[in-house]
């Protein structure tokens, strides 16, 4: 595992201490701040930086997931989200849609939302 750049307290023994739901969420939280920046018109910058807060929660999950089907649909996952990299990707559905999808990893996070 790299050396995280935006969460730089967090290791993976602490990550992998907090239940797979929550860990789900966490990354959910950085899909709403992306939404929310898209929605609001903010930066380029700031746009990125969610998407790239979100894709490091995504590679430490991955990274702690021993469950191999979770992992490879979770890494499916990441490389839909890593197109908000792209300035000209801001399709609020899309991001709903990878949202919906992101909480149906875990039925708790899912009940805790919807």
């Amino acid at each position: 595992m790299y050396e995280l750049k935006l969460h730089k307290t967090l290791t993976k023994e602490k990550w992998e201490l907090k239940p797979f739901f929550q860990r789900i969420l966490m990354i959910g939280n950085e899909v709403n701040r992306l939404k929310n920046a898209i929605e609001s018109k903010k930066s380029q910058e700031e746009i990125l930086s969610c998407v790239e807060r979100g894709l490091e929660l995504a590679d430490i999950t991955i990274s702690c997931e021993k469950n191999r089907n979770i992992r490879k649909e979770l890494l499916r996952w990441r490389e839909f989200f890593g197109e908000y990299y792209l300035p000209e990707n801001e399709n609020k559905e899309k991001i709903k849609n990878l949202y919906t999808s992101l909480l149906l990893f875990s039925p708790e996070a899912f009940k805790m939302l919807n």
